[in-house]
């Protein structure tokens, strides 16, 4: 079965408040009409996630919820603390328990840690700016196939948040 996997750095975040901690910073205009135009830009290419993980920081949880209603099939939403400025080890360790029946699988956290993500499991070396969307696949019958070893997605495409900030 093939599996798809999306991973996206939280759309662009304010820095209004300079006392604020970095995980309570919300998502500036900007931020919010990226997040909304890549929900729309992922229906319209045909990559509607089914799952959703995002870490519990303010700026991924609005992230999500200016997607949400662009992308209204998705099965299972999911805030884990162990996605904030996670890499590999933690996507591996939620996507591992997926049911087979999840197909698409968008994550949504934070920089450095989903770009080596994407280099450990595809190889791939890239620069993620805020909304940018990275594109994997892979066959396998199972996640837990999927996240036995690095290596086994391959790299499709990076969709750039500044694209889908003109998708609005």
């Amino acid at each position: 079965m093939t599996r798809r996997l999306l991973i996206m750095r939280h759309a662009k975040s304010s820095w209004a408040d300079a006392t604020m901690s970095d995980h309570s910073r919300p998502l500036n205009a900007r931020g919010r009409t990226t997040a909304t135009g890549m929900a729309r830009l992922l229906r319209r290419r045909g990559l509607c996630p089914d799952t959703v993980f995002h870490s519990t920081a303010m700026r991924t949880t609005e992230t999500w919820q200016h997607m949400c209603d662009p992308l209204p099939d998705v099965q299972r939403v999911q805030a884990l603390d162990t996605l904030y400025l996670a890499g590999a080890d933690a996507i591996r360790d939620a996507l591992v328990a997926l049911p087979p029946t999840a197909q698409t699988v968008l994550l949504l956290g934070h920089n450095p840690g989903w770009e080596r993500a994407v280099q450990t499991f595809s190889g791939e070396v890239l620069a993620m700016k805020t909304g940018d969307l990275a594109v994997l696949m892979a066959t396998a019958d199972t996640w837990p196939e999927l996240m036995s070893r690095s290596g086994m997605w391959t790299y499709v495409e990076t969709i750039k948040g500044r694209l889908a900030f003109d998708c609005r």
